[in-house]
């Protein structure tokens, strides 16, 4: 039992103590070799689909992209189409600079 004990709280300490990824926006942190000829990359891209009823689904998108260079500044452009059936309810975009802090929201 004592055993039991000892290692149920060595596994709670574990647990409290460790930390998730984060995602680092350095671009120092690119490898070389995807830099060398690239105008942007894309860090991480989340994208779901849920259908909520029969005539209604929700389209998310999480995107970080960063932009190397004045050949990627298209990235910077945010354009949507919307029609009678598909509406945008809303977006948020952020610009981080090369050390992660939010420069324009």
């Amino acid at each position: 039992m004592n055993k039991f004990l000892f290692f149920t709280f060595l596994n709670c300490i574990y647990i409290l103590t460790a930390d998730g990824q984060e995602i680092s926006y350095d671009p120092n942190s690119i490898p070389e070799s995807v830099r060398k000829n690239a105008a942007s990359v894309v860090r991480s891209e989340n994208i779901e689909f849920e259908v909520t009823d029969i005539d209604r689904a929700k389209l998310s998108v999480h995107r970080i992209i960063t932009v190397l260079n004045e050949n990627g500044a298209s990235e910077l452009f945010f354009h949507e189409q919307t029609d009678k059936f598909q509406t945008l309810e809303d977006a948020q975009i952020k610009l981080y600079n090369a050390t992660g802090k939010v420069i324009e929201k």
